[in-house]
């Protein structure tokens, strides 16, 4: 066999094992490193990545903010299965609790959640009807926003 035929099939060989060690990084199947299972997440509760740090900076401001919500971390030990033990102690103020990249799992009650979404909604509603020239937008049916009482302002004398 020729030295050129003979590199051929060796590059094809490469190729070959290249391709195979590819293949299963490759497929589309993809899982998101940052999807929680919504079974794992206990009833009545609701489980959401908070901000510890960006590019190793610490960021104190959200998570004191996040704890004033109602939030709190998730025990490590509760899902043993999506911890990171560091084996260098880079992240020792982290250790008991679950993270990546600079997030760390949090929960509060659902029903805290509820009363949060429920007052942003009323805001965004109030934002939107203080917006002057909307008042003739209330029956059109293709302009999203919703309206419960009639921001229309009442003209007429008494």
């Amino acid at each position: 066999m020729s030295k050129r035929i003979r590199q051929r099939v060796e590059d094809s060989r490469r190729l070959e094992l290249r391709v195979n060690e590819l293949r299963p990084v490759m497929n589309m199947s993809y899982k998101d490193p940052l999807y929680i299972d919504p079974e794992l997440v206990p009833d009545g509760w609701e489980y959401f990545w908070v901000r510890e740090s960006v590019l190793g900076e610490p960021d104190f401001g959200r998570t004191v903010e996040m704890k004033r919500k109602g939030w709190t971390p998730v025990p490590a030990d509760r899902h043993p299965e999506m911890t990171f033990d560091d084996f260098l102690g880079r992240m020792s103020h982290l250790k008991g609790y679950i993270f990546h990249k600079g997030l760390v799992l949090f929960e509060r009650p659902k029903e805290f959640g509820d009363m949060e979404r429920k007052a942003i909604q009323q805001h965004n509603e109030q934002i939107l009807r203080s917006m002057p020239g909307t008042e003739n937008f209330m029956a059109e049916p293709t302009i999203p926003a919703r309206f419960l009482v009639d921001p229309a302002p009442k003209r007429g004398f008494t």
